[in-house]
């Protein structure tokens, strides 16, 4: 797929002066979406992609730092024959955006089996990662009933940060609500890359877990740019919408998976999403639950 067919440009087709493009390339920016843009406007417009190009040229930059350091936590994993599934911005940087600097990240998500998260924290720190202090209310073992993480930075790299995973689908909302399959989960995960020794999730996975970030954070962190991971998601693989409705359903994710995709379909675009909104749109009962009073 190319930059221009991720990002509808008939916005800043119209543009007639700089004021109007500098708003447009400071709304890009600010919805970390300036990667991408910066691409899809250098063809057509040089006044504007002039605009985006420091931000762009950031985001490349930090995105360069953050992979050197999957590849050195990879290689050591790897040597200690212990599985990692990568998450979010790295994996769909690397599996769907035609170049990863397209996808900023802030951070890397790695998850690592339960019971081989010891052994994971002694590699980090090998690695010179430090573990950071959690939240007096967020302790490890509560991090691990509620699925969520640990935090790692490495002190002599700006783009450090490196957060050990329990689970794809973390947070106390998922762990009494919701029930996704985890083990399904790692039996489907691809390889990150030809010969690499990390893993990504299978497709119709990562359509499910990015849907529930964003719900997760009710469209709160970076929505557009996750709403911009499934539209790449669904030009870049043929995606079994089906079995995403399936998978949505019995993991008791319906309704938060419907709304992220119904949201990105009518924003962007995610081509063949129709029967699986129709499978997950909530009936009327449904809807009236969760609309305003």
């Amino acid at each position: 797929m190319t930059a221009s067919s991720a990002a509808r440009t008939e916005g800043w087709t119209a543009l007639t002066d700089d004021a109007d493009r500098g708003r447009w390339a400071a709304w890009m920016t600010r919805n970390e979406l300036a990667g991408l843009a910066f691409a899809a406007a250098l063809p057509t417009d040089a006044r504007l992609a002039e605009m985006l190009r420091v931000a762009a040229l950031g985001a490349a930059a930090g995105n360069l730092a953050h992979f050197a350091n999957l590849d050195r936590i990879e290689r050591r994993f790897a040597l200690e024959r212990l599985p990692m599934v990568v998450l979010k911005g790295a994996a769909v940087a690397t599996a769907a955006y035609r170049d990863t600097s397209y996808r900023p990240m802030s951070d890397l998500d790695i998850w690592v089996r339960d019971g081989d998260m010891p052994r994971a924290v002694d590699l980090m720190r090998e690695l010179a990662f430090r573990q950071e202090p959690g939240l007096q209310h967020r302790p490890p073992a509560l991090q691990q009933r509620s699925r969520g993480e640990l935090v790692f930075r490495h002190p002599r790299h700006e783009h450090g940060l490196v957060e050990l995973h329990y689970g794809a689908f973390q947070g106390w909302w998922a762990r009494r609500t919701a029930d996704p399959d985890d083990e399904a989960l790692w039996r489907r995960a691809v390889p990150l890359g030809p010969g690499r020794h990390a893993l990504r999730l299978a497709a119709e996975d990562a359509i499910l877990q990015t849907s529930f970030h964003v719900a997760v954070n009710q469209f709160g962190q970076a929505p557009l740019r996750g709403l911009m991971d499934l539209a790449v998601l669904a030009r870049a693989h043929e995606v079994d919408w089906l079995a995403v409705a399936a998978r949505a359903r019995a993991w008791r994710l319906r309704t938060a998976t419907w709304l992220v995709l119904d949201t990105a379909h009518q924003l962007i675009g995610l081509p063949g999403c129709e029967p699986a909104l129709a499978q997950l749109r909530p009936n009327r009962a449904g809807a009236r639950r969760f609309a305003p009073s």
